[in-house]
């Protein structure tokens, strides 16, 4: 999501949800070709935080090693998310910034026994630099006969990893290390294609209304808006009327913050 005009307490942001597929994907990430002869097993969610190569960040695979090894009754599931790192400092540390509480992507998949890539599609969702992905096997006890785990690789040939994984317990996140292992890195490959561009919302101040623009040229653009950035829905904004080249909807001004975005198709 990009940020805006910011006009007194009115903020303005544009995002593109859902974005344009493109055939020039390219590997952004790649730790899939040393495996080090280590598994992690737990019933925890955990993951790696990655450093992506090349400037593509709409995300539209993941590929995924684990090994598995149950006695099947029909509820496993693995459950794969990708979060932003803005959650709270680990230990106070500004270096480092703990996985969000609400993630960018989730999907999930039935996990098969033995050693597995799990290829899974990502619907161009645009990523930071550095993020983290997680898995987490629900449904497998992690038990003597029921385990299943993230394979460690070592050094990726293709962006970067730190030497440690996240691992979210009963305390919240905490930054884990396996000492018996060469490198704390979970085997994996992220493809993307370059992040979509939308339409620049403008914010002008008309009387005791805003009047929100944006060029004609972009159609099929939805306004929404929410009242508090940490609000998980948004609402949809009146339809807009056309005044030369650009679409414009005029609100009455807040009292408090307003957040704008425009959903694409």
């Amino acid at each position: 999501m990009k940020f805006a005009h910011l006009a007194a307490t009115i903020f303005a942001a544009v995002g593109l949800i859902g974005g344009l597929r493109s055939a020039s994907a390219e590997i952004v990430y790649d730790d899939s070709s040393d495996y080090s002869g280590f598994d992690y097993e737990s019933p925890n969610e955990y993951g790696d935080q990655v450093i992506l190569a090349g400037t593509s960040r709409a995300v539209t695979q993941i590929e995924i090693e684990y090994y598995a090894s149950f006695t099947p009754h029909g509820g496993e599931v693995a459950r794969v998310r990708f979060y932003a790192n803005t959650g709270p400092n680990w230990q106070g540390n500004p270096a480092f910034p703990t996985p969000a509480a609400t993630p960018l992507f989730e999907d999930t998949f039935a996990p098969g026994q033995g050693y597995h890539t799990a290829v899974i599609p990502v619907p161009n969702v645009v990523v930071p630099d550095t993020f983290t992905w997680t898995i987490q096997f629900i449904g497998i006890a992690q038990s003597n006969t029921d385990v299943a785990g993230l394979l460690f690789y070592n050094v990726p040939t293709v962006g970067q990893s730190y030497d440690d994984f996240w691992e979210l317990t009963s305390s919240g996140w905490g930054a884990a290390v396996r000492s018996d292992v060469p490198k704390n890195n979970f085997g994996a490959r992220i493809t993307a294609v370059a992040a979509p561009t939308g339409p620049q919302l403008t914010i002008t101040r008309v009387n005791n209304n805003i009047q929100i623009s944006w060029p004609t040229a972009s159609t099929g653009f939805t306004l929404e808006y929410k009242n508090d950035l940490n609000a998980a829905t948004w609402t949809a904004g009146p339809n807009p009327t056309v005044n030369g080249s650009n679409f414009q909807v005029a609100l009455p001004i807040g009292a408090g913050n307003q957040l704008f975005r425009l959903r694409s198709p």
